[in-house]
């Protein structure tokens, strides 16, 4: 489900960049998975960040957190293709 999520977020972010009708693919992607995801975990949150954005490469990372207590849970890179 970590991977699941972080992906998701990783390409959110890349997408949020983009002009309509560009799209992009996934070159390179790394997870680090930190806690495990229980159902005590409660709700969680990704966030994404772009790390570098050209005209045909976009670098980004996003991580996974617990809302409560805010909690590292997993983080990870990805690198994209602009097409």
């Amino acid at each position: 489900m970590a991977a699941t999520l972080l992906d998701s977020a990783l390409g959110a972010t890349v997408h949020s960049t983009l002009p309509e009708g560009t799209g992009y693919v996934t070159l390179e992607v790394k997870f680090n998975l930190v806690r495990p995801i229980t159902a005590e975990t409660g709700r969680v949150l990704a966030e994404g960040r772009i790390i570098h954005r050209g005209k045909s490469v976009a670098t980004v990372e996003a991580s996974l957190r617990a809302a409560e207590g805010d909690k590292l849970l997993a983080h990870g890179t990805s690198t994209c293709l602009i097409r």
